[in-house]
C-alpha cells in the first residue's frame, strides 16, 4: 500500500477539523465545554472478548442554533485497555447534535466520529493503526451552571485489526465543563 493511501484518513480528518473551527469562528453564543469521563467497553473479537476500561477527554462547541438544539462539532482522545499489555487508543472527531429542553435540565446528544485507532496487543505482538468510527448517544444532566454530569454515554464503532474487525460497545459517564 503507498504511503499516500496510508496517510488519507489522517488527512481528511485534519481537513475536518480545521472546517470545524472556520465554521465556528462567526459563531455568536457559542457553547464550549471541556469533558472528561471514565469508559467501559467491550471488544466483541475473538481474541479479545472481555470488558475494558479506561477514560478519555475532549472539546466540543455548539455552534448553531437550530430548534430545540444547536449543532456543533466534537473532538476527543480515549483510550481503553482491556487486558493487561492490550490498549486501543482513538483520536476522534465529528459533528454533534445536542437538544436542550427548557423545561428539564437534561440534555440528550448524538454525534458521528471519525479518525484514527491504534490497537496494540502488547507482549511484541504486531499493532495496527486504522480509520476508527463512532456513533454515539448520551445525556447530560446540569449540576451547576457551568457543570454537567455525564449520566451515560453510550457508543458503538469499528476498526479493523490483524485478527479481524474490532467493534467495541462503550458505555462511559463523566464531568462536563462547560463555557460561553
Amino acid at each position: 500500500m503507498n504511503s499516500f493511501a496510508i496517510r488519507r484518513p489522517r488527512l481528511h480528518c485534519a481537513l475536518f477539523a480545521l472546517l470545524l473551527f472556520a465554521l465556528g469562528i462567526p459563531a455568536a453564543h457559542a457553547q464550549t465545554a471541556l469533558y472528561g469521563q471514565f469508559s467501559a467497553s467491550r471488544f466483541n473479537l475473538p481474541t479479545v472478548d472481555q470488558w475494558g476500561y479506561g477514560g478519555g477527554f475532549g472539546l466540543y462547541s455548539d455552534f448553531y442554533k437550530v430548534p430545540f438544539g444547536k449543532v456543533g462539532g466534537d473532538i476527543r482522545v480515549q483510550f481503553v485497555r482491556p487486558a493487561s499489555n492490550t490498549t486501543l487508543t482513538s483520536f476522534l472527531l465529528g459533528p454533534r447534535l445536542a437538544l436542550h429542553p427548557k423545561v428539564v435540565p437534561l440534555n440528550p446528544y448524538a454525534e458521528f466520529l471519525f479518525g484514527g485507532g491504534h490497537f496494540s496487543y502488547g507482549n511484541n505482538q504486531p499493532s495496527t493503526t486504522q480509520f476508527d468510527w463512532r456513533v454515539l448517544g448520551g445525556l447530560d444532566k446540569t449540576v451547576l451552571p457551568h457543570l454537567d454530569w455525564r449520566v451515560i454515554e453510550v457508543s458503538y464503532g469499528q476498526l479493523n485489526t490483524f485478527s479481524g474487525r474490532l467493534r467495541p460497545v462503550t458505555l462511559s459517564t463523566g464531568i462536563v465543563l462547560r463555557f460561553h
